[in-house]
């Protein structure tokens, strides 16, 4: 790594710590995401930053005034020791520079390799974990700063420094009565699928724009209390309407954070508006739902830190017991356990799986009723019973999810139909076929009073790859309809 200033961390990183600024001009350039490992206070204090209008104080021409796409994130290094906040760290293949507080300063610059006494190095550098003994892979920090009197006269020259305004950065209440909330800048990145698919489809819900649901409804005029919504004559949805949108295997609730931090600035920007319109925007509530008794434990600590604690809630709940997925599926007010939404209907908008297969909960989910009234209230023929220690044991009914529910999975997939998986992580058994779930979804039917139809519109079925290892990731869509 090098040891650099405001000014050469401004000016970019293109390769090789081993050589000069010089011999790298040639190269393609770009400026680091930064850790800043101090403390908040010292952070609300001063920090690093060029916002617009401070543009090319760092010494570019006014005519070509551009201002650097930067991202600076305030991650106290207590919490990333702790475990608290880790999870926020870019992806050990990401570069990055650091910012070593005062205190550490010395302690790093003495730092021996061998016999490490500095927590700094310990954290990023070493190749094998002291508790576990295992190896790993050291995070990629290319640039460190030391914070002092020397980095902030510079910053402060150069016009990259930013003092915190407690009042303006919290936001005055407006007369909305809403706190303007807007989201933070991260070091990670959701699945793709998170992003292109699933954030669009929610604003367009929140907004009741060219969402499926309210045309579909509306010949139906269903009352049942089970429906995501009811629908008036006009094809609008209630005020009180809320979403909710699942996570199945969240793991460190790193999804949910995301979609919960866009949505929630989506809607404050829009409810500052104040048009009696916008005051009509529909909510959504996040839930993870995990069979980690840990997993709580980490994402609690990332909501709380990103301003999103109030619409997302963690969920212990083991999805292999199809019975249990049932109950709280057909009342989903129950996985947001003590936090009940006043004079509001809670009904599941949005399922998705991130890295998550469980194939026995993907078909009871694929062979969902679209109406309340095809649900039976027990099932016991043979072909859909089970043996459990010599017992004949009925599978739990058939799930309801109206129309309009949207399923989205992104998982490990072979590129092509027959094709062998050559990568030791997932296993292959792990790992979806080409066409598995097009099948799935597209190939099941469903009776109503018109006769047979698709219970499934297959919206998305696409191949990505990952970025640290070349495998292969299914991107898959489907909108239950009627």
């Amino acid at each position: 790594y090098q040891i650099v200033g405001a000014r050469r961390w401004l000016d970019g990183w293109a390769g090789d710590p081993m050589m000069s600024a010089e011999e790298n001009d040639g190269e393609s350039r770009k400026i680091l995401p930064l850790v800043d490992l101090r403390p908040y206070d010292d952070f609300d204090r001063r920090h690093l930053s060029l916002a617009q209008g401070d543009n090319d104080k760092h010494g570019e021409d006014d005519d070509a005034a551009v201002v650097p796409d930067i991202t600076v994130v305030n991650l106290p290094l207590s919490t990333l020791l702790s475990g608290e906040r880790s999870c926020e760290l870019p992806p050990r293949h990401v570069e990055f520079a650091i910012l070593v507080p005062h205190q550490f300063v010395q302690t790093f610059r003495d730092n021996d390799e061998e016999g490490s006494l500095c927590s700094i190095h310990d954290l990023f550098f070493a190749s094998r974990s002291k508790s576990t003994l295992q190896s790993r892979k050291p995070w990629l920090v290319r640039q460190v700063m030391f914070d002092g009197d020397s980095l902030w006269s510079e910053a402060s020259e150069i016009g990259c420094v930013r003092c915190f305004d407690r009042e303006g950065e919290s936001g005055v209440r407006d007369r909305c009565g809403v706190f303007p909330y807007r989201s933070l800048p991260r070091l990670w990145k959701p699945d793709p699928l998170v992003c292109s698919d699933i954030l669009p489809a929610l604003k367009d819900w929140i907004l009741d724009k060219r969402h499926p649901r309210s045309a579909e409804r509306i010949d139906e005029k269903s009352t049942n209390d089970n429906c995501v919504e009811c629908v008036d004559t006009n094809g609008t949805v209630p005020e009180k309407s809320v979403g909710l949108v699942l996570d199945l295997g969240s793991g460190a609730g790193r999804d949910i954070c995301f979609l919960a931090e866009e949505l929630k600035q989506f809607r404050h920007r829009l409810l500052r508006q104040a048009t009696q319109e916008n005051h009509s925007l529909r909510s959504i509530r996040f839930v993870g739902i995990d069979n980690h008794k840990g997993s709580a434990k980490r994402c609690l600590p990332l909501w709380k830190n990103r301003g999103v604690e109030d619409i997302a809630y963690p969920f212990l709940l083991d999805l292999k017991k199809l019975h249990l997925v049932r109950d709280h599926f057909m009342d989903a007010s129950k996985l947001l356990q003590s936090k009940p939404l006043k004079n509001q209907r809670s009904d599941i908008l949005c399922i998705f799986a991130i890295r998550y297969l469980n194939r026995k909960l993907l078909s009871y989910i694929a062979n969902s009723e679209h109406t309340i009234d095809e649900v039976p209230t027990i099932i016991q023929t043979q072909s859909t019973a089970k043996h459990s220690k010599g017992v004949m044991q009925p599978l739990p009914p058939p799930l309801f999810l109206p129309p309009g529910t949207i399923v989205a999975i992104s998982h490990f997939c072979k590129s092509e139909e027959g094709a062998s998986w050559n990568f030791d992580h997932p296993k292959e058994s792990n790992v979806l076929d080409r066409w598995e779930l097009k099948k799935l979804f597209d190939g099941g039917a469903c009776s109503n009073a018109k006769g047979h139809e698709r219970c499934w519109q297959v919206l998305k079925d696409d191949l990505v790859f990952d970025g640290d290892h070349g495998r292969s990731l299914i991107q898959f869509v489907a909108r239950k309809v009627s």
